[in-house]
């Protein structure tokens, strides 16, 4: 044993280990995977292949060079398939990456450039180059995430501190931490992405503190923003920021702070996406607390990536007092001006737009 693992660590060739591990990269997604630093050979606890300085190429139409580049690529190796001249790999680490994700234009008939169905060469997944390249696991530590538009704006920067992920062909499961606008989250969810169709996402997330309205203010400023001092402002709510896709969202928050100030402690959500009609998101269960009562709401938002989506919306709350939800609300009405016992209403009410006068002006329904 010890002489085979002598002559292993002597004799393999790992630029060769390299030289096929790209390839069958190439042949399987037709992208080019570099290695431009050193490469290393580990043989415990498992044999592995440590590589510097590591790039996978983007699609020809994106604004990066490289969809994924990577300080470090750690890859777990099978021994059989390397006297073939193959190479399997089952588990990938990778540490300080920067990922660009950047949606397409209708005219690359592609949603975006993590699609590889366009550039997979078919005849590939027939050949031995398939068994090649076996990647069930992946490890991810010190990654930013970068989402772009059509055009190539950076709207999204997402910091993950650490993140697993088992795959296959078509899915990833994944469960992890991440920091957006510094505020730490909880992810834990599966994306499904299969040729031709949506891409399927469900996400469990969870937080003790996420601030909207500091992300807002912090966010670069993309056209005029209003700065009159309208009851119900002319600044677009950002609808159209809610991706295509298929999806079930599960949320748990603490606290979660809305743009314009108000504070929603104990918030529980569920949520539906659906790329149909122009994108429609199902609010099946909303419930957080309100000026020390309760309310919980259902409704639907419909065509979202759309320039006038419609909203119906239908709720109650009970168990609140009018002074508590003025401090909750920040309003410029004293809290102490308002006495009272426990208050109660509901809502039923339908809408469209994309922004509050919008909707407001539109407004149909009852309250009671």
């Amino acid at each position: 044993v010890l002489t085979v693992v002598i002559l292993a660590y002597t004799l393999v060739d790992t630029r060769k280990i390299a030289s096929v591990a790209s390839a069958a990269v190439q042949k399987s997604t037709g992208r080019a995977l570099t290695i431009k630093g050193d490469v290393s050979l580990k043989l415990f606890p498992y044999l592995s292949i440590v590589a510097a300085d590591v790039a996978f190429g983007n699609a020809s139409w994106a604004t990066d060079p490289d969809m994924v580049k990577a300080d470090q690529v750690s890859l777990n190796l099978d021994w059989m398939p390397l006297f073939h001249e193959q190479v399997s790999i089952n588990e990938v680490a990778l540490t300080g990456v920067t990922l660009s994700l950047q949606a397409a234009s209708k005219a690359q008939k592609v949603s975006g450039n993590w699609d590889l169905s366009i550039t997979n060469d078919p005849s590939s997944r027939e050949s031995n180059a398939s068994d090649a390249f076996n990647l069930h696991e992946i490890h991810l530590s010190n990654v930013t995430v970068q989402i772009r538009d059509e055009r190539g704006a950076i709207t999204q920067s997402v910091v993950v501190d650490q993140m697993n992920g088992s795959l296959n062909e078509t899915q990833v499961d994944f469960d992890g931490r991440l920091r957006w606008q510094q505020q730490p989250v909880s992810l834990k969810g599966r994306l499904v992405f299969k040729p031709d169709t949506p891409l399927d996402l469900t996400l469990n997330l969870q937080s003790d503190k996420i601030d909207l309205k500091g992300a807002v203010d912090s966010a670069p400023a993309n056209g005029a923003r209003s700065h009159q001092c309208w009851v119900f402002g002319t600044d677009a709510l950002g609808f159209d920021a809610l991706p295509l896709w298929n999806g079930r969202i599960n949320a748990a928050i603490n606290t979660l702070v809305l743009p314009d100030g108000v504070t929603l402690p104990n918030l529980a959500l569920q949520a539906t996406l659906s790329p149909d009609s122009g994108g429609t998101l199902t609010l099946n269960q909303f419930k957080a607390g309100f000026g020390q009562g309760v309310i919980n709401a259902d409704g639907k938002l419909t065509g979202y990536s759309t320039p006038r989506p419609r909203i119906n919306m239908r709720g109650r709350a009970r168990g609140f007092t009018l002074e508590k939800v003025l401090a909750q609300a920040r309003a410029n009405m004293q809290p102490s001006d308002f006495q009272g016992g426990p208050g109660e209403f509901a809502f039923n009410l339908n809408a469209s737009g994309a922004s509050l006068r919008d909707l407001a002006a539109a407004a149909n329904g009852q309250v009671q």
